[in-house]
């Protein structure tokens, strides 16, 4: 904007929102109950704002609680891809391992990786909110899970064949130590680069 034109590339705003709402006497006074309205607020306006745009306008909007109730919702959606992509790792690893039980116990080891991460997130670091990088956690976890799985099962056979005097317990141990260093060095890449993005 100046003087002679009422026109503008792009304009910003900023609203704040603080706290205590209205009928509460501090920010302390029942925090849960002031939250959970903050959030029923941006849950309900915020998709007045998606719809808000034209044809030669875009609305972006972010802040507390909106980002967080984005990124849910992006991982909600995203739930039927990653249901898809459970199906053709499930394939995948049938036709590889040519054993159901073998491949219905590892598709059973990756879906139960995602509760038990997800209470160490949130309950042991006490982490509340979601990041946009949640959104990509499914799919990195079936994807490291998978080679992980392949891996370990053909030095399983591999070990096996080699090692004729040894029982499945002798042949368990020779291909955990030899499978563990390859599994070790993909998940700590992995884990690193999600790293260096927390610091960039």
């Amino acid at each position: 904007l100046d003087g002679t034109s009422s026109t503008c590339v792009a304009l910003r705003s900023a609203f704040v929102f603080a706290l205590p709402l209205a009928g509460y006497s501090t920010p302390w006074d029942r925090v849960d109950a002031q939250t959970k309205a903050y959030k029923d607020f941006v849950t309900k306006y915020t998709p007045l704002l998606e719809r808000s745009g034209g044809v030669r306008t875009r609305v972006l909007h972010a802040g507390g609680q909106i980002t967080e109730a984005e990124v849910q919702s992006i991982v909600i959606s995203d739930l039927g891809f990653c249901a898809a992509s459970l199906l053709a790792v499930f394939l995948v690893l049938w036709l590889h391992t040519q054993s159901l039980w073998v491949t219905c116990n590892a598709v059973v080891g990756l879906v139960l990786s995602f509760p038990m991460s997800y209470f160490v997130y949130r309950v042991v670091f006490g982490i509340k909110y979601l990041t946009f990088m949640a959104a990509l956690v499914p799919f990195v976890v079936l994807g490291v899970g998978c080679d992980d799985i392949l891996v370990f099962y053909d030095t399983w056979r591999q070990q096996g064949a080699a090692s004729a005097d040894l029982n499945d317990w002798g042949v368990f141990k020779k291909a955990y130590t030899t499978a563990g260093k390859a599994m070790f060095a993909t998940s700590f890449t992995t884990a690193a680069a999600f790293l260096a993005n927390m610091v960039s």
